[in-house]
């Protein structure tokens, strides 16, 4: 892992509509540890985004409020938009 990677998860099942959120592993709103997964280290929230779509291409991955607001988030951090 560089300096740049950040660990993302998400809810280890989406919502009934494919939905489910991207955190930062840092978040406090990350769901329970037995409710979550592990997506991997990613330089960027985007990276991750492409990961989960090229694994799960009926999820579609929304960013975490909390943690993954240009105010909350670590210098480094690239978003999906």
């Amino acid at each position: 892992m560089t300096s740049f990677d950040f660990q993302f998860y998400t809810i280890s099942a989406p919502e009934i509509d494919g939905r489910c959120t991207l955190h930062r592993g840092e978040c406090p709103m990350l769901p329970a540890r037995e409710k979550r997964l592990f997506l991997g280290s990613f330089v960027s929230a985007q990276a991750a985004s492409q990961y989960v779509m090229t694994q799960n291409h009926y999820w579609h991955l929304t960013e975490c409020v909390f943690c993954m607001s240009k105010k909350t988030a670590p210098e480094g951090v690239r978003f999906l938009k």
